[in-house]
């Protein structure tokens, strides 16, 4: 079996020629040009967000199960919502030295 040295296909009895195949590689990339654009249109209207909006919540519902029954991910979680913690006291630390400064503090 002979190899085309262009594609790293098979050759093929009637093969087509070099433009044919580029002809048919640029129709078909056309095609698949107006199927992104349609679908874009479709998902932008109405109907399309409301089905948008109910896959992302299923995608978030099935990603807090698996994280939340994965012990390495929930170990990963419960460290960034430790450094959450960290940061929301060292703001209200902040406020409230900043109030102490002032005078303002209670």
């Amino acid at each position: 079996m002979e190899i085309d040295i262009l594609t790293g296909k098979p050759k093929i009895f009637g093969q087509a020629s070099r433009e044919q195949r580029i002809e048919a590689e640029k129709h078909k990339l056309v095609k698949d040009i107006e199927t992104g654009q349609q679908v874009e249109r479709e998902l932008a209207s109405k109907d399309g967000r409301l089905i948008v909006k109910l896959l992302k919540s299923g995608l978030d519902k099935r990603i807090e199960y698996l994280v939340n029954n994965d012990p390495e991910a929930k170990a990963k979680l419960d460290i960034l919502k430790a450094i959450g913690v960290i940061i929301k006291i060292g703001k209200v630390s902040a406020e409230r030295l900043v109030a102490m400064q002032l005078g303002l503090d209670k």
